[in-house]
């Protein structure tokens, strides 16, 4: 939650040998600005930088808000990038104090929560459209299961969240479902064929809350965060 990154330019010695201390002096200016364009960076000495971060303490209240809106919602996260999604879904399965299964549509993501694929966890191969009976012990673990938490929703087809929704009914399952992700980011891989994950009717029955995050945590300069804001949406114009 807390880290300190250290910064420094290698064999900056050199660049002062080779060009002169005065260029030496301007590279180490235009790289202090460039980095505390993007975050808050103190100057060390020499050619060392410190960049200072510490989550900030409304995240956490809102991943307590969350886990206790879960009480009797189920509950779409979305926003930008570096907004913090990510740091939200990691305290909230190290906080929630039921039972849960992590699931995300690749293997990257999926490593990246500690979960498992979509796929492999309720049993899919690449036909969605004929499924074979749940394994009895994952209908077991299913049906005794508080909240499913699906990472990367964007990049889940409407198929297999149709498949998903049919393995959920097969094992009798009566929890929460917490989805996590940014439509304007990436999209399924056949999106044309199979569609988006909201354009399935479960989407609907589901009723989910929308926890919107606005304020980009990666950056601490507004100029620099309204423009990645813009460039999420397309409305990035030149200037």
């Amino acid at each position: 939650e807390n880290y300190v990154a250290i910064i420094n330019i290698d064999d900056f010695k050199e660049i002062n040998d080779f060009y002169g201390v005065q260029n030496g002096d301007k590279i180490l200016k235009e790289f202090g600005e460039f980095l505390n364009f993007i975050h808050k960076t103190y100057k060390l000495s020499a050619d060392e930088y410190a960049i200072l971060e510490n989550t900030p303490a409304k995240l956490k209240h809102i991943a307590t808000d969350i886990i206790k809106k879960l009480e009797n919602s189920n509950i779409f996260l979305t926003g930008g990038a570096g907004v913090g999604k990510s740091y939200l879904t990691k305290k909230i399965i190290k906080e929630y104090s039921k039972n849960l299964i992590v699931v995300a549509p690749t293997g990257i993501s999926a490593v990246n929560i500690g979960g498992q694929t979509i796929h492999s966890f309720f049993e899919l191969s690449r036909n969605l459209s004929k499924l074979n009976k749940l394994s009895f012990p994952k209908k077991k673990l299913i049906s005794y299961t508080d909240l499913i938490i699906i990472d990367e929703i964007s990049m889940v087809s409407k198929n297999l969240f149709d498949a998903l929704n049919k393995r959920l009914i097969e094992a009798k399952f009566r929890g929460r479902l917490l989805i996590v992700g940014d439509f304007y980011q990436l999209p399924p891989v056949n999106v044309e064929e199979e569609g988006w994950a909201f354009e399935s009717m479960w989407w609907k029955y589901w009723n989910f809350e929308i926890v919107e995050l606005k304020e980009i945590k990666r950056t601490t300069n507004p100029h620099f965060g309204e423009i990645l804001n813009r460039l999420r949406d397309g409305s990035f114009k030149d200037k």
